[in-house]
């Protein structure tokens, strides 16, 4: 088991820069995520605020 782990940390100095660029994507994506997520629940937070039940809104397609 120990040389497995060794061998693993061994390969990751080795590979800096995919294993810089592949930590950076992996961050990347979970930003954009949870600011995805963030956003909407802001969003549905102000619209829930600011609204009022008998309010509607009607849009014609033409």
């Amino acid at each position: 088991m120990f040389l497995l782990t060794q061998y693993s940390y061994r390969n990751l100095w080795v590979r800096r820069l995919t294993t810089i660029l592949t930590a950076g994507g992996m961050g990347l994506v979970v930003f954009v995520f949870a600011a995805e997520l963030m956003l909407a629940h802001g969003l549905e937070k102000a619209l829930v605020s600011t609204g009022r039940d008998d309010n509607a809104v009607f849009i014609r397609r033409s």
